[in-house]
Formats: structure tokens, sequence, C-alpha cells
């Protein structure tokens, strides 16, 4: 008798969570019909003409490896009469990329700087474009988004949605490929070749260079914040980051501006660089 009762009381037992697992089920799947389908973020509309000061100095991100800071301290961004003084003790420069910041550093207070890749008409590269004190003009499409530079008309072009390639030979600009996340615009670089700085301090890096940007609008759309992760192994002990501001420009088109025509600073004339092998 007393086993028969047990069993009685397992099954109502049994009978009762199965109405209430059910039950409540179905409240849950109620309560998620209820909630509105998830709205995709549109992107951002970067399209446009966008500018910053003529010196272009990158600002450290909190928590994260500070790029390589100029030894004066704080450089007025609208000043353009500065040596540019690279702290050659900054703790992301293995000694290689150090002996090569201090050089530059060493020449710029001798009154001799070195020639940037701007002042000899060469590409300037991946982070170190973004130095460049003439506007840029982004033409932005749904497979492709563009990036016109004014100075000496160089073009970088982002692949939209899609893996690196590969096989990567190594290029002035590498590969760029991008997607969205929300508001943000993320562009993913590889594949540059080691002639170019990463920065205004001769800051050198290897072909083993990666760089993630970030694009965002603050300020109601009217700045373009830039947060930059630099990688490279051979050159630097760890990842570090770099934040630039660009202005929304009242241009209404890039003016023609060619370097071989203006190869000219204080200081002298530049040699304008040939290539003596052909690399393609």
């Amino acid at each position: 008798m007393a086993s028969m009762l047990r069993t009685r009381l397992l099954w109502i037992a049994a009978a009762i969570g199965g109405v209430s697992l059910i039950g409540l089920s179905g409240v849950f799947a109620q309560t998620a019909t209820q909630i509105p389908a998830y709205q995709r973020t549109p992107p951002p509309d970067l399209s446009g003409f966008w500018q910053h000061g003529p010196i272009a100095v990158f600002e450290g991100v909190p928590f994260r490896g500070d790029p390589v800071h100029d030894l004066k301290g704080a450089l007025d961004p609208t000043y353009f009469g500065v040596t540019f003084e690279g702290d050659s003790t900054a703790p992301i420069l293995k000694p290689m990329a150090a002996s090569e910041v201090k050089r530059h550093t060493e020449a710029a207070t001798a009154g001799k700087p070195i020639a940037t890749p701007q002042e000899v008409c060469e590409p300037s590269g991946v982070p170190n474009v973004m130095t460049l004190p003439a506007p840029v003009q982004i033409l932005q499409q749904t497979e492709k988004i563009i990036l016109l530079y004014q100075r000496d008309h160089q073009v970088r072009h982002i692949t939209m949605n899609r893996d690196h390639s590969a096989s990567l030979m190594a290029s002035w600009y590498g590969e760029s490929v991008g997607h969205y996340e929300g508001d943000v615009l993320v562009i993913d670089t590889l594949g540059m070749n080691a002639k170019t700085p990463v920065d205004i301090f001769g800051t050198p890096h290897s072909e083993a260079l990666h760089v993630v940007e970030r694009l965002r609008l603050i300020n109601n759309g009217r700045q373009m914040e830039v947060i930059f992760t630099v990688d490279d192994p051979n050159m630097f002990t760890s990842e570090w980051s770099g934040r630039i501001l660009y202005n929304r420009s009242n241009v209404v088109a890039l003016e023609e501006e060619v370097c071989a025509e203006n190869d000219r600073l204080p200081e002298g004339f530049y040699e304008i660089p040939t290539e003596t092998k052909q690399i393609f």
C-alpha cells in the first residue's frame, strides 16, 4: 500500500513539474515574441572631407601601450616651426627601433632633420598617413571605401566584408579590409613594406606590421575619432595604440598638390628618390 502511494505521489509530482515547465516555456516564448527584433545599427556616414591641424601628434589611449612622444612634451598642433624630437627610451621600442628614433632626434636637434616620406615624395604608409596635414576625402560605398589624400594624391582602398588574401606581396599601403561594428568602421591592414615610419619621429617598422583602425563620429558628426592599434613584434615590445581627431572640413574639392614640383624646405632641396630595380 505504501509503495503504491509513493508511486502515485511521484506521478503527481512529475505531472505538476511538467505543467510548470510547459507553462514557463510558454511564458518565455510569449515574452520573446513581444520583444522587437534586433535592429542593426546603420553604418556611420563618414563620407566627405576631413582635416586635422598641421602637426599631427598621436595621443595615447588609456590602458594601452603608448606611442612615442616628443621629448619637449606636448607639441602645439598649429605651429609649423618645431623640431620633432622623439623619446627613444619609450617602453614600446625594441633596441633597433629605439636606435632609429634616436638617430632622427639627434639629427633634428643638430638642425639637420632627416627627410620624411612626404618631403621626398614617397607614400606615407599606415598609420603614418594620418600625419599628413592636408584634407582627406572619404568615399563610402557598400563594398568599398576609398580614402583620397590631397597630399600627392595618395589613395587607400578598403575592401569591405572579406578576409585578407592568403599571400601578400609587400607594398606601400598593403592590403586593407574593413567591416562595421555598430557605429564604428574597423579597418585591418597587413602586407606593408618597411620603407615608411609609423609617425613623425621616424619610428620604424618591419614587414610584419599589422594595423587596426577604428573610425567613429563624435560631437554630433562634427569630428571623426580614429583609434588605431599597432602590432609588430620585430620592432615593438608590445602592441600600442594611438588616437587622432579629424574635423569636418569646409573644402568642396581636393586641390592638386604635386610633391615633385615642391620638393623644397628651408633646409634646402631634397632629392626625389627613384627605384633602381623592378619590384613588381
